[in-house]
């Protein structure tokens, strides 16, 4: 029930993604998965676990890689949160031409991916949020440690061996953004998710975006559970396919 598919951004790259069919009956509705800073589209597993339980409630489910990230093209030492932000663009119009119009989808962001939802901005039924933070460059510039320079390349290895790259434009490019002012302008019922002992983005930097949201939202922290949302992930997919079923339904 799943099939690759592809877009393009504004810069003519081309962004893979994966479409996920309703195993149950189709409700017409359909969930955009957003990842987080140097990840892909499945989130190391998270979001294969999301599309399967959004899947199996009837939603249709589309997760692309950003540009530079897995299968998609595009230099990643080149991107920002403005890159992204246009990335994301291009996705949700893609997946109105699949025919879901824009009363008629969701998003679930993960971590950096939060972050490029709020700018954007989607005019969308429902939104769930998980690892969302307030203060992006602190949180980033932490994961490369000695290997963070704003005024030049940055590089960090990730848990996995991967070897991830930043130009200074990320950073200058964060400077742009207030995210606490930008949630103020998102009209969809939000869901916040967040890991309770979230060892990259704590809970209190959730606070002021939670605070600073539209009703009606929700917030959901879960005491153990870590920034991926192990080992409490059956309430975390519990929480998301309830809250699109609660804000879905005609």
């Amino acid at each position: 029930m799943e099939r690759k598919i592809s877009t393009i951004n504004s810069l003519g790259e081309t962004l893979m993604g994966l479409e996920t069919q309703p195993t149950a009956k189709p409700n017409g509705f359909a969930i955009t998965l957003v990842h987080g800073f140097g990840i892909e589209k499945r989130e190391r597993g998270l979001f294969d676990e999301i599309a399967k339980t959004l899947s199996n409630g009837g939603y249709t489910v589309f997760r692309f890689d950003f540009s530079g990230c897995g299968e998609s093209e595009g230099n990643y030492e080149q991107t920002s949160l403005s890159k992204q932000v246009q990335d994301l663009k291009a996705v949700l119009k893609f997946v109105n031409e699949r025919g879901f119009e824009n009363n008629r989808t969701g998003i679930v962001a993960q971590s950096f991916g939060t972050r490029v939802t709020i700018a954007l901005n989607p005019k969308t039924k429902a939104i769930v949020l998980m690892g969302s933070g307030t203060s992006p460059k602190e949180t980033i510039s932490k994961l490369f440690g000695d290997g963070y320079n704003p005024n030049g390349i940055s590089k960090r290895i990730t848990s996995a061996g991967k070897t991830t790259t930043i130009g200074p434009q990320f950073w200058t490019d964060l400077d742009k953004y207030e995210l606490r002012n930008a949630i103020k302008m998102v009209k969809s019922p939000v869901l916040f998710i967040h890991g309770g002992i979230d060892g990259i983005v704590p809970p209190s930097d959730m606070i002021p975006l939670f605070e600073n949201a539209n009703e009606p939202k929700k917030k959901l922290v879960l005491e153990g559970a870590d920034h991926s949302l192990r080992p409490r992930r059956g309430e975390m997919k519990t929480a998301i396919l309830d809250w699109f079923n609660e804000y879905t339904q005609e």
